[in-house]
């Protein structure tokens, strides 16, 4: 019976294992995504993001640089170490896109545009995106598990919609119902 079940789980294991992106595979399927859905800005300006790993140069570890490419030109481009981030969240815009902003919980994220000094440091970095929510969402699950296998770890941005939180509500509107109802017999 033991035997059964250390194959078993052994098999799972195998198949997790086998299943899961590199960190080579995420990059190549983040920067398809990024370059097919960047945005043009004004006079035929076109807006690009790429996503590379490279080494910080201050703290000799592992980081993510977000390059901004303008008309395939890199213009500036922010870096991070994955510790350093605590969500990837969507935010609407304006004109109804949604984008991405890679939030750190202080300055963390470095920014430098080409060519020009100073670096500075910024809580958010934003990536503008031109694609349906989907494709957003796709983008958004692809940074987080590139964060997580380079020793992120995020905060779960579902952490207050839980089911206990439903109850709760509910629980609530039941409450508010019952005295507005004891109200009106008065």
């Amino acid at each position: 019976m033991k035997k059964g079940a250390i194959l078993l789980l052994c098999f799972f294991a195998a198949i997790n294992f086998s299943t899961a992106q590199t960190e080579s595979q995420t990059l190549d399927f983040l920067n398809s995504k990024l370059i097919s859905h960047g945005i043009i800005l004004i006079d035929d300006i076109r807006l690009n993001h790429s996503v590379s790993t490279v080494i910080d140069s201050l703290s000799n570890k592992k980081a993510i640089q977000i390059s901004l490419i303008l008309n395939d030109s890199e213009a500036g481009c922010y870096i991070f170490l994955p510790e350093n981030v605590i969500s990837i969240e969507t935010e609407r815009t304006r004109n109804g896109t949604l984008n991405l902003k890679i939030i750190s919980p202080k300055k963390l994220i470095s920014f430098a545009c080409v060519d020009k000094e100073p670096i500075v440091y910024v809580r958010e970095g934003p990536i503008i995106l031109d694609t349906s929510d989907k494709e957003v969402q796709k983008i958004k699950k692809a940074l987080e598990h590139l964060l997580i296998i380079n020793g992120g770890s995020l905060v779960d941005d579902d952490l207050f919609k839980d089911e206990n939180m439903t109850k709760i509500d509910e629980i609530r509107e039941r409450m508010l119902k019952s005295i507005l109802e004891n109200d009106n017999k008065k």
